[in-house]
């Protein structure tokens, strides 16, 4: 029983440490299209640079439904995500010190990319709350701006404009089998812990 109890432990432990691990960058072609596994606020998110208008790119544009986040706070804490565990230096590419290789901010201008998070309607219908994380060449000057936009709003008429299109990373579920398992474990420590506490007052 007690191999069962540290077999499901480990196991637990793995997926565990596995959510907390650095994300996972998707690169085509040289190019910066998104992550899976980014973390924010604690939570695991996957997300997509996409170019387009809102509307195409966000089902409409037109309810809150329509954005991941669905406020400027939220928005904010995803935009930093990207900024500081995606647009990294490394091994697949120096996507911080060479904003043009994000996906949409392919351009001659190359030395800044705002990557665009949507996140609601804070001053009435058909005004989009967009949060931008603003990857620079030189570090100094990332950061994140805040603006509004329009259903309309379209980021291939911009060269270092692109949409982030987030959603909620599979992973931040755990398996039937690994809850199952932890569920076994707990529940054998506890009659291994009630059997020694009766032992004792016997």
């Amino acid at each position: 029983m007690f191999r069962a109890i540290r077999w499901c432990l480990l196991v637990f432990f793995i997926v565990s440490a596995a959510a907390e691990a650095a994300p996972i960058l998707q690169v085509s072609s040289g190019l910066l299209t998104g992550a899976k596994g980014v973390n924010v606020n604690g939570s695991p998110y996957d997300v997509q640079f996409v170019d387009g208008t809102c509307n195409a790119v966000f089902n409409g544009c037109d309810e809150l439904a329509d954005f991941t986040f669905h406020s400027q706070a939220d928005a904010m804490a995803a935009s930093l995500a990207l900024l500081q565990q995606v647009f990294i230096d490394g091994s697949n590419g120096n996507f911080d010190s060479q904003p043009e290789l994000t996906f949409g901010c392919v351009s001659v201008i190359g030395d800044v990319c705002n990557v665009m998070t949507g996140y609601g309607f804070p001053v009435g219908p058909g005004f989009v709350g967009i949060v931008g994380a603003y990857n620079a060449e030189v570090e100094a000057i990332d950061g994140l701006s805040l603006g509004l936009g329009f259903p309309i709003t379209d980021s291939q008429n911009s060269v270092f404009d692109v949409w982030a299109r987030w959603t909620l990373s599979p992973q931040s579920v755990p398996s039937p089998g690994t809850l199952s398992c932890l569920g076994v474990a707990l529940l054998a420590l506890i009659l291994v812990r009630r059997r020694r506490f009766d032992t004792a007052y016997i």
